[in-house]
């Protein structure tokens, strides 16, 4: 309070003091020389400081502009290999169903041959039953024959 009252006294609106005058006060000899230099050596600290500061900070700003230019790229690959994958996933799935009508259609193919071989098959024994029995036929008629040969040439024979 009592240097806010001391300052609204000396400095204050209605002082009449500028802002040159009141820098000319501050830079009168009541400060002495080794305060000067104490001031001007933590200007230059801070000034060192403040530059190393800015340096960190601009390289603080490049890895953040290669991280983003690098996550973007990533970004971009990903989307790239999101779309290549997408596309590959689409012709797949023509080429599943192109599959599954292919092998509906063979299904079909082998249903009707597997029918055909059934029939075929019933031919078949069909045909070899009557072979058989025309086998039997011509046995009974050869075993027939020669017997009337026999009988023939016994009795032309007696």
């Amino acid at each position: 309070m009592f240097y806010r009252a001391l300052a609204d006294k000396h400095f204050g609106s209605d002082s009449g003091l500028s802002d040159d005058e009141i820098k000319k006060i501050l830079d009168s000899k009541t400060i002495s020389k080794g305060q000067i230099w104490d001031y001007k050596k933590k200007l230059t600290l801070q000034n060192q400081i403040e530059k190393r500061l800015k340096e960190k900070l601009n390289s603080l700003l490049l890895a953040k502009n290669i991280f983003q230019a690098k996550a973007t790229e990533h970004e971009l690959s990903l989307q790239g290999n999101l779309s290549h994958t997408s596309k590959r996933v689409l012709d797949l799935e023509k080429e599943n169903e192109m599959l599954k009508k292919s092998l509906h259609e063979a299904q079909r193919q082998v249903s009707l041959k597997s029918e055909k071989i059934i029939t075929l098959d019933i031919k078949l024994k069909s045909q070899i039953q009557k072979i058989s029995d025309t086998e039997k036929a011509h046995t009974k008629a050869s075993i027939s024959l020669e017997d009337t040969k026999d009988n023939l040439n016994e009795y032309i024979w007696n």
